[in-house]
């Protein structure tokens, strides 16, 4: 028998205070990654932590409640679906429990700056939607700002509460008096920015420039953006290198674009916390190759839309985005450019002669008032008599009308 089934036993049958709740917690999400993520083992494993969170939910406190939001999160990533009901289940108990807890005298003593600020950073990557399930980000916040005001939070913990107001779309009128507290404990503290981690100091950047968005231009904010990016700048290059699928989508953009817009692609390009796939920075254009991690199901997620919202707000970056479920599930490398060109067609300055002749040939594919004949007479007109030739055959221009039309549906 393994550990998680172990402790799944023990925890229906054993006192609180002979086992650890938060090790039956983190052994139970341990047993699932090791096993690959099995659908058998997930429905096992999770009934099993559920039913122990519910027989001690009397015995919970902060420090659960943080592990529990952080391994949901990690799980919520790597499983990719949003329809397990015990998912679910587990992830309304966990938010339920924090907001009684919070309401405990006693409890509430608990949250202490490190379990506020870890709490925190894991919720943004959950799917918070209801009214309801607001409640204890508001309950959070509100435990965050007795501590600030007692001088009780760490640099790191400011950073990633604050990271974390920005990333939830919090109001920032709503938490004035904290986000004031958490300013002046960046301003006493600011010598030591420089011994932050990397993902602190982009939490401590995108506090900074949301509030700036929000509350307007200050010289306290704008002087914490300029002195974070200094070190932002330093990151190590070797953790930046391109993926293969993002070097060959790479590849196959550069074929569709004018020689002076080749040149200036940039991949991993830096830009205030965030790394970029494909950038050119002269027109101000991120192109992101996105594989799995970056959607629920196929919608995006909060962390990635936070993302889009900063750089286009605060930046004035256009995003570009490239889903991996409609851009893998193309076979060939013609197939994979033409999804390419359909994306980049409201960018035409962009396009190389031969590019602009091929979307204006895809344009007229995708009106269904183009007949068979005279589709393959425009053919043969851009001088592309093979593929006029092979159209008319196989009614088939390297890549499908179904593909097509979610290409459409999706510009």
């Amino acid at each position: 028998m393994n550990n998680g089934a172990k402790f799944f036993k023990l925890s229906l049958k054993t006192k609180i205070h002979k086992i650890k709740l938060n090790q039956i917690i983190v052994d139970t999400f341990e047993w699932i990654e090791k096993n690959d993520y099995k659908e058998r083992i997930i429905n096992k494993a999770l009934t099993g932590l559920l039913q122990a969170l519910t027989l001690h939910a009397k015995d919970m406190n902060a420090v659960h409640i943080s592990t529990l939001i952080n391994r949901l999160g990690h799980f919520d990533l790597m499983y990719q679906t949003n329809s397990n009901e015990l998912f679910n289940a587990i992830f309304i108990f966990a938010l339920n429990t924090s907001v009684n807890l919070l309401s405990t005298k006693r409890m509430k003593q608990t949250f202490t700056g490190r379990e506020v600020a870890s709490i925190l950073n894991g919720l943004p990557k959950l799917p918070i939607s209801t009214s309801e399930q607001k409640k204890p980000i508001n309950a959070l916040l509100a435990r965050a700002t007795i501590l600030s005001e007692a001088k009780a939070l760490s640099l790191s913990d400011c950073a990633q509460i604050g990271g974390s107001i920005a990333k939830l779309g919090s109001d920032i009128a709503s938490h004035q008096t904290l986000i004031e507290n958490l300013l002046d404990i960046f301003d006493a503290q600011q010598q030591n920015f420089a011994q932050l981690d990397l993902p602190l100091l982009s939490e401590l950047w995108q506090f900074c420039t949301y509030a700036k968005i929000r509350m307007g231009a200050t010289k306290k904010l704008d002087k914490f953006i300029k002195y974070i990016e200094t070190y932002l700048q330093q990151r190590p290059q070797e953790d930046l290198s391109p993926s293969h699928l993002q070097k060959t989508a790479c590849s196959l953009l550069c074929s569709l674009l004018k020689k002076e817009y080749k040149q200036q692609i940039k991949q991993e390009y830096i830009l205030g916390a965030y790394a970029l796939d494909i950038a050119l920075p002269g027109i101000s254009l991120n192109i992101e190759i996105d594989g799995p991690f970056h959607y629920r199901g196929q919608q995006l997620r909060r962390v990635d839309k936070f993302r889009d919202f900063i750089l286009g707000e605060y930046l004035n970056w256009q995003v570009l985005r490239i889903p991996h479920f409609e851009y893998e599930v193309l076979q060939s490398n013609e197939d994979k450019k033409d999804y390419l060109l359909l994306k980049l067609s409201s960018y035409p300055q962009l396009l190389n002669h031969k590019a602009l002749t091929r979307l204006d040939i895809l344009t007229a594919k995708q009106n269904s008032d183009c007949s068979q004949q005279g589709f393959s007479l425009l053919l043969s007109e851009h001088g592309l008599h093979k593929e006029a030739h092979n159209f008319s055959l196989a009614e088939d221009l390297s890549i499908t009308t179904v593909n097509l039309a979610n290409i459409k549906h999706n510009l």
